[in-house]
């Protein structure tokens, strides 16, 4: 057995005082704001039960708060970070200081705080320690079995909650004994304090178990031959002693920790573990997903069938009562309208039915029919939404209750399942995988034989869920035959139809059956919700499946647990209704999952033409263009700080790389193999970055592409992609997607930088633009608007300079196109494009995004890092006009109340339509409420009262609609519709307006201070002067 290391204290950052199921941090930063101004609202970025305090201190006096560009003031802000549960959080407090003439934010010092990041290892939530998660293999242990002894945490320094120790990830017997887990999120290069916590709660003696446990793959590894009972100094007693191993780790250049347990005697296992440090991310689950109840179902049900279809959910069939009989209703719910609705009836009742969703109509394949218990069915039913209709399809070519079916392009994949008699339990659970391609259904009949089979699926099961994302199906879960006691599976299996193969994917967290019509894809991931698991326990915990990573997390628990519901994703809306536990309910869960902007990186497969420079690596397989290659050293090619500056910026960053053709050389230049595009549902990205391409690719995916920009994408096209051994690869390259628009890609020559002061920029006033004053490039490939192609229109940022290498025919040397000057009409160095509602990017070089000491360039040079920024959310719609903003100005403000104010009750073409459906009225006022104080990214101007959104939201809110007030008559226009104020509109309509000079104003019993003049009058800051409404905003800015 390997040394092992115990702590002689607990482990936490300097100045942490521990709390309960606490660790706080203060942190200290100074602010300069420019032109004057006051301290108007403080937002904390967290929620829930944790706490953020503002100390305000007095400003510091140089000139006073007064009006003027040359005076301003600096305040010094404190705030205390109390983070509940596993984690303490690094991020800067955000502080908004609103100035008299302009909003201005320049952080002059801030203090870095460490972060906890605690795993309860194969058991749930307890305490600061999440449910187990970043595992792969392996499976659990405990907590119901009766020979687990009392825990003794007498030997241990700041030990987790006994509980913990009662469960275990652990091994599966025999050569899968062994389990690992990949933690993301973390430095890359960073050095962390790993916490791996112990105790034998199974064998009774030494050498009963043996394991390694393996950091990053090293050698040898941390805990060698590790004896957890030999470790912990268990003698056998009545209570299982804990152990805790702490051990320094360094995180792997792709920013995570990986550990490995493999044994040598019986399996190995792990309790719960801590690592300590520096997360570029708050480590611990996704705490996004709020449940919200919503209007009860019509018809409380479980064991139904249903899934989402446009606008709509849809629950068909299940269990109405405590005598399993089955129902024939159909109910939509309209998340919009928070209203349900009965619709036609199924023409059978049904249980445990697959279901899969092809435009607007659901399939229901197979299902178990009439009272329970209810003979299996091969019949496919299908509900048309549009027609509210029920028609039957090709049945399946044998009967099947609880299978999973998935829907790739028109193929409709049905598997697994079980046959059972009816009036008896007698399952019988098959592998079964069949195929039917609906495009040849279309003008058939009923015709069992159109169904294809295909390979088996693993693990034959039933009760369990079929999904597919990106052309891959999905088997989840399920239980072996009418076994939910102990026969709930945690499988996850991966079908690729282009190969007829089965893939094993990391395991559920936790074994779970039921989970049939509550399994949905939401954002490219797999959300398993609620289910039954092991003791026929029902469940409340959700989890996700991100296949990029084939790494599981949990998301935020239901508000109660459910076997078997019905959920659906409605746009943003997750909705989670009925199911059962102790009792059949009604509930409706809605739960918003708008995500942040997410983009795809598309990179060349290694060593091939178009990627890397000929002699630049021998073995061609430098990681060029890598977005997890952070290396630093001269000559280095990676793109991790980019991602690192999107990240930062709040972006999801992705990547999918080429794959090497078949028969490729294990070294030497070979070619890459297309991604299929057709394949992937690319609108869950809002841009697609692609650049240093090489495969040729065929016309489907260039079609998918096509369709994904023109449909409302958006995508950057970065030059260098014909860059390498043979400059013409371009052609076999990007420039295939690119000839749609009418776009050509040139070859690499010069280097050189654009800059404002030099008249280089050509639209120096768009928003890619702001606050770049300059950025460079090193071996330019300039873009050139060609022929454009119908609905394409484009605008050159920044033309090329110099002159241009040609990517055409004669070619020379190393086929290196002819060269000629530059024409700034129409070459680029940056274009923005539009192509009917989807954007592309076409920029100059792929170094400008290079990390620091990258060849030539690196995105720190010059002013890359804000020109990245802006560029990518120019692409994803930062800059666009805003909902609510009437007035243009990139800020919604009280100025579109009175432009909407003026036009209430006008007709056709008008500004203040904000819901596009040609008449300015009350659903247009909401537009504005809603949207009140949100500012596009590049607006930097004269901050009008009412841009303290959160603060005059909070207000508004708190007035009963008998305190709002109408508008003047005098004011009103004198179209033939009904005022504002008739119409029922419930929140506040002010009179006049704050471009007024007036100081103070009167709604109601409420006073309305101008905070212009209010600022300029008072010095220093004072509590009193901190929002527009007088008290009512005082009191929606207190922190406590």
């Amino acid at each position: 057995m390997g040394s092992s290391v115990h702590p002689n204290g607990p482990i936490r950052p300097s100045g942490v005082q521990p709390a309960a199921g606490a660790r706080a941090e203060t942190r200290e930063s100074r602010w300069f704001c420019g032109g004057g101004g006051v301290l108007s609202d403080f937002l904390p970025p967290w929620e829930g039960d944790k706490r953020t305090k503002l100390e305000r201190q007095e400003p510091e006096q140089r000139g006073g708060l007064l009006r003027g560009a040359d005076r301003f003031g600096s305040v010094t802000l404190r705030a205390t970070i109390r983070a509940g549960g596993n984690k303490t959080f690094r991020e800067e407090v955000g502080v908004r200081i609103y100035c008299h003439r302009r909003l201005a934010f320049e952080p002059l010092e801030a203090r870095r705080v460490l972060a906890t990041l605690a795993i309860n290892a194969g058991g749930p939530a307890i305490g600061d320690y999440l449910a187990d998660q970043y595992f792969s293999g392996g499976g659990t242990f405990g907590p119901n079995n009766s020979q687990i002894s009392p825990i003794d945490l007498s030997g241990a320094v700041d030990p987790a909650p006994a509980d913990v120790y009662k469960t275990e990830r652990t091994g599966n017997g025999g050569s899968s004994g062994a389990f690992s887990y990949t933690i993301p999120g973390l430095i890359a290069g960073g050095a962390y304090t790993l916490r791996l916590h112990f105790a034998e709660i199974y064998f009774e003696g030494a050498n009963a178990r043996v394991f390694d446990v393996a950091i990053n793959g090293a050698s040898p590894p941390a805990l060698d031959d590790y004896d957890v009972f030999v470790a912990s100094g268990d003698q056998g007693a009545a209570a299982e002693r804990v152990v805790i191993e702490q051990l320094g780790v360094t995180a792997r250049p792709d920013g995570t920790l990986r550990l490995d347990f493999t044994p040598s005697v019986n399996n190995a296992k792990l309790s719960a573990l801590e690592l300590i440090g520096d997360f570029a991310d708050p480590p611990g689950p996704d705490p996004g997903l709020v449940w919200t109840p919503a209007a009860d179902a019509t018809l409380p049900v479980f064991e139904a069938q249903g899934a989402a279809v446009g606008d709509r959910l849809y629950v068909m069939g299940g269990f109405f009562n405590s005598g399993l009989d089955v129902t024939r209703q159909t109910h939509a719910y309209d998340p919009a309208a928070d209203l349900w609705t009965r619709v036609a009836d199924a023409p059978v009742e049904l249980t445990h039915g697959a279901h899969a969703v092809d435009g607007d109509k659901l399939y229901v394949l197979g299902g178990f029919e009439g009272t329970h218990p209810g003979g299996s069915t091969d019949a496919v039913w299908v509900y048309d939404t549009a027609l509210d209709t029920w028609t039957p399809g090709p049945s399946l070519p044998g009967d099947r209750g609880g299978g999973g079916a998935a829907l790739v392009g028109r193929q409709l994949h049905f598997f697994g399942g079980a046959t059972r008699t009816e009036g008896m339990t007698d399952y019988v659970d098959r592998a079964d995988h069949w195929v039917l391609d609906l495009g040849a259904t279309d003008s058939l009949d009923d015709d069992a034989t159109i169904w294809t089979a295909l390979a088996d699926m693993p693990n034959p099961r039933n009760h369990m869920a079929g999904a597919a994302i990106d052309g891959v199906v999905y088997a989840i879960g399920g239980q072996l035959g009418g076994n939910e006691g102990s026969g709930n599976q945690d499988d996850l299996q991966a079908y690729d139809p282009s190969t007829d193969q089965w893939t094993q994917l990391a395991d559920l967290p936790i074994p779970l059956g039921h989970i049939t019509a509550s399994t949905v894809v939401v954002g490219g991931k797999l959300v398993v919700i609620a289910g039954v698991t092991q003791q026929s326990a029902q469940s409340d915990r959700v989890f996700s499946y991100d296949p990029f990573t084939d790494v599981w997390s949990e998301l935020t628990a239901l508000p109660a647990k459910r076997q078997s519901p019905v959920a659906g994703l409605v746009g943003d809306r997750l909705i989670v209704t009925t199911g059962s536990d102790a009792g059949i309910h009604d509930d409706t869960w809605v739960a918003d999952v708008s995500t942040a902007p997410r983009v795809l990186f598309v990179r060349g497969a290694d060593r091939s033409g178009g990627f890397l420079e000929a002699n630049n690596d021998a073995a061609r397989t430098e990681q060029l263009a890598d977005i997890n290659n952070l290396a630093t050293n001269g000559g280095n090619h990676g793109w991790g700080e980019l991602r690192q500056t999107l990240e930062g910026a709040g972006f999801v960053v992705e990547q999918l790389s080429e794959s090497l053709e078949a028969g490729a050389p294990a070294t030497g230049q070979t070619a890459g193999r297309q991604i299929d595009f057709e394949r992937m549902d690319l609108s869950r990205f809002d841009t697609i970055v692609l650049g240093s391409n090489n495969a040729v690719y065929g016309t489907a995916a260039v079609d998918a592409i096509e369709a994904y920009i023109r449909g409302g994408g958006s995508a950057l096209f970065i030059s260098d992609a014909n860059f390498g051994s043979d400059w013409a690869d371009a052609s076999d390259s990007d420039q295939q997607f690119l000839d749609r628009f009418g776009l050509v890609m040139h070859q690499d020559q010069g280097t050189y930088s654009l800059t404002r002061g030099a008249g280089d920029f050509d639209a120096p006033t768009h928003p890619i633009l702001s606050g770049v004053d300059q950025f460079d490039g090193e071996g330019v490939t300039p873009i050139e608007v060609g022929v454009l192609t119908q609905g394409v229109s484009a605008t050159i940022i920044a033309g090329a300079k110099n002159s241009t290498r040609l990517n055409q025919p004669p070619f020379g040397g190393q086929n290196q196109g002819p060269t000629r000057p530059s024409n700034g009409a129409i070459d680029a160095a940056l274009v923005a494009v539009t192509a009917d509602r989807g954007k592309i990017a076409g920029h100059f070089d792929r170094n400008t995004f290079f990390n620091l000491n990258g060849a030539g360039t690196s995105i720190n040079r010059f002013d890359n890092k804000q020109y990245t920024l802006n560029l990518f959310g120019w692409l994803v719609g930062a800059f666009d006009p805003l909902p609510g903003d009437y007035d243009g100005s990139g800020l919604v403000d009280q100025l579109d109340y009175d432009v909407w104010r003026n036009a209430y009750g006008a007709v056709g073409a008008q500004a203040a339509d904000g819901n596009g459906d040609g008449r300015v009225d009350a659903a247009d006022y909401t537009v504005w409420r809603d949207n009140l104080g949100a500012r596009r990214p590049d607006v930097d101007l004269t901050l009008p009262a009412f841009a303290a959104a959160p603060a005059l939201q909070a207000a508004f809110a708190g007035l009963p609609p008998a305190q709002g007030v109408s508008v003047p008559s005098s004011d009103r226009p004198q179209a033939a519709a009904a005022t504002p104020a008739a119409a029922g509109i419930d929140l506040l309509l002010l009179e006049g307006s704050w471009a007024e000079a007036s100081d103070r104003r009167t709604l109601g019993n409420q006073e309305l201070r101008d905070p212009y003049a209010a600022a300029a009058e008072r010095a220093p800051l004072s509590e009193q002067t901190v929002g527009p409404l007088g008290g009512a905003i005082d009191a929606a800015l207190e922190l406590f």
